[in-house]
């Protein structure tokens, strides 16, 4: 689907008025979200953390077992005792054995984040749940005004005390990272003849982007790849198994 709609073929043949699905998808919000995270889950799942976690602004979620047990685009959850009336709906929910995240994505990079809907999504989370003593997490992706990771503390019965830190991140950040990784899988050609499908996501991932509005041309000559060095042990198996662990590392 992406490849027809990079080259105008999508939209023909449905309808006899054409639907110019570039420019619809160009300033959508849930299907960036959608294109990117749901390409992002079909990496293996150490790549997937390591991109996800490197495109974050800090380090504050701690080194436990990163293994999703499940996940699910637009949730809905109960709005008790918050602002909505009918649901509360987060862009994403991951669950790990030790650990919950919930995705809150805005469009664009600048100023559309609210702490009343974080506030909203984390007590619908509670409320649906129902484990005060399960870590989660908040990931702003989009729409924030700095990069210093939040703590909520909610005030009020029966949440009271109840916390979550809400951790920051850009699209741009995030796309600077699928380059990084994609740049340095091109270059060994070894990994490319057995283990093709990892360089064909990374491939599609900036084609999501590139539909969506965002530049991803070359910028390599730009770009310190020696913030790469900081991955954890679980990907560098996995780059070991591509035989490119020296490579990335160098």
């Amino acid at each position: 689907m992406l490849q027809a709609i990079s080259l105008n073929k999508a939209g023909r043949n449905i309808t006899s008025d054409e639907i110019h699905w570039k420019k619809l998808f160009r300033t959508s919000e849930d299907s960036l979200t959608s294109t990117i995270f749901g390409l992002l889950l079909y990496l293996p799942n150490e790549l997937f953390w390591d991109i996800l976690l490197k495109s974050c602004y800090g380090n504050d979620i701690p080194n436990y077992s990163y293994r999703i047990t499940d996940y699910s685009f637009w949730p809905r959850w109960d709005p008790l005792n918050t602002r909505n009336t009918n649901l509360v709906e987060p862009d994403l929910f991951i669950k790990t054995l030790d650990f919950d995240i919930i995705i809150e994505v805005k469009r664009y990079d600048q100023g559309l984040q609210d702490a009343e809907q974080w506030i909203s999504e984390y007590k619908a989370y509670l409320n649906e749940f129902g484990d005060f003593n399960r870590d989660v997490y908040l990931i702003a992706v989009g729409g924030i005004n700095d990069d210093k990771t939040e703590t909520i503390i909610l005030n009020e019965a029966p949440y009271l005390d109840k916390k979550i830190k809400v951790i920051k991140c850009r699209w741009s950040r995030l796309l600077k990272t699928v380059k990084d990784f994609h740049y340095k899988f091109d270059k060994n050609q070894l990994m490319l003849s057995a283990h093709s499908s990892v360089f064909n996501i990374l491939n599609d991932l900036l084609l999501g982007f590139r539909i969506h509005g965002f530049y991803t041309g070359e910028w390599f000559e730009k770009t310190d790849f020696g913030e790469l060095s900081g991955i954890r042990d679980e990907s560098i198996h996995l780059l070991e198994y591509f035989n490119i662990k020296n490579d990335l590392l160098q």
